[in-house]
């Protein structure tokens, strides 16, 4: 049966791409460029650790596991940001879109590692 998503290509170029989203945007706050937030912090923290895990060779209940807890909670702490800029009327801020960028990437991670087959 052919699935609509081959994930097994998508795992490896999204693990990459998020790790260095991570990577990046640490490095931007660690060198004063951008402001501490401990939204984005949290955000990127998870995105990085997620990422790697779905580096692993092998994919069992234990990676999957651990993606689901990084990713989700990423993706919460996202929703909270976005949600407290709603409820703020901040409708043009920036940390919006790049709350929405994250839960995007998030829950990609998400989709992309539970539809991987088992090895």
């Amino acid at each position: 049966m052919e699935r609509l998503l081959n994930a097994e290509k998508l795992v490896k170029p999204l693990a990459w791409f998020a790790i260095a989203i991570s990577v990046i945007t640490w490095g931007l706050e660690l060198a004063h460029m951008v402001e501490a937030c401990p939204y984005c912090q949290t955000q990127r923290t998870m995105m990085g650790l997620a990422g790697i895990v779905m580096l692993l060779p092998w994919v069992n209940i234990i990676t999957r596991y651990f993606v689901l807890v990084f990713a989700f909670f990423g993706a919460h702490v996202a929703a909270t940001q976005m949600f407290n800029n709603f409820y703020k009327k901040a409708f043009d801020a920036p940390w919006i879109y790049l709350a929405a960028c994250a839960l995007l990437i998030l829950l990609g991670q998400i989709i992309v590692t539970f539809t991987r087959r088992d090895q």
